[in-house]
């Protein structure tokens, strides 16, 4: 007996690789037989068809890409980098920042924060 071979393996679906995929529009046409004997080949037929009906492709016009219009794609892409290291440096330090001032703060004892006193000289509110 023949031995199964998937349809990724298949010699068809190697020949029909370029067709079934990228930028084209692909229509497969099989042939069926109702006799007893082309059994096995229509069964492997549809079920071919069938695998292959499910693949789906995003078909796209191809267009040729001028040096000019590459150019200022890398330059905007360059300008959203440089924007987005400039906002990690500036995060960087400020928890870099924020970190040193924790570390250099001096922690007030219970006696001093129950002195405090507003702007007026007046303890803050109990409200």
């Amino acid at each position: 007996k023949a031995q199964h071979i998937s349809y990724r393996n298949s010699k068809l679906t190697h020949l029909l690789s370029t067709s079934l995929g990228g930028n084209s529009n692909t229509s497969i046409l099989c042939t069926i037989s109702p006799a007893n004997g082309n059994r096995v080949e229509t069964k492997s037929s549809l079920q071919f068809a069938s695998r292959a009906s499910q693949i789906v492709n995003c078909v796209k016009q191809n267009f040729r890409v001028d040096n000019s219009m590459l150019v200022e794609a890398y330059q905007v892409e360059v300008a959203r980098l440089r924007a987005e290291l400039l906002r990690a440096t500036a995060l960087l330090s400020q928890a870099t920042d924020g970190a040193l001032s924790q570390k250099t703060m001096i922690p007030q004892t219970a006696a001093q924060a129950s002195v405090q006193t507003t702007a007026n000289g007046f303890p803050p509110s109990a409200s």
